[in-house]
């Protein structure tokens, strides 16, 4: 079950943070090769709220942290979604992937 949430509140989450916090899961690692995407591309673009066009609050299960999908625009053509579990004293990012625009736009979002 997911919760959109407001900019304003995702930048009130990510100001406890900084790059420095920001940690990879093997997962996120694995794929983050496949897909081409930087350590450097996600901690670049993590707190600008800005760019994020999307944002959801994951209620899964297995995880006491709370769990966020953001979604970063990159350009007129791509969107970057990035997972990220929220520690105490660290981000841990669990997944993300670059997507397509135009693809994302097929499915219905609730507005940020």
């Amino acid at each position: 079950m997911q919760k959109a949430i407001q900019k304003k509140k995702i930048k009130k989450l990510l100001s406890d943070y900084n790059e420095d916090q920001i940690s990879f899961s093997k997962h996120c690692k694995i794929r983050m090769k496949q897909r081409g995407i930087t350590e450097e591309e996600i901690k670049s673009i993590l707190f600008n709220v800005q760019k994020i066009i999307f944002a959801e609050k994951e209620l899964a299960e297995g995880y006491k942290e709370k769990k966020y999908r953001f979604v970063y625009s990159l350009s007129n053509k791509y969107n970057l979604l990035v997972v990220v579990v929220l520690k105490k004293k660290k981000i841990e990012i669990i997944t993300c992937s670059k997507n397509m625009r135009k693809i994302w736009n097929l499915f219905p979002r609730y507005k940020i």
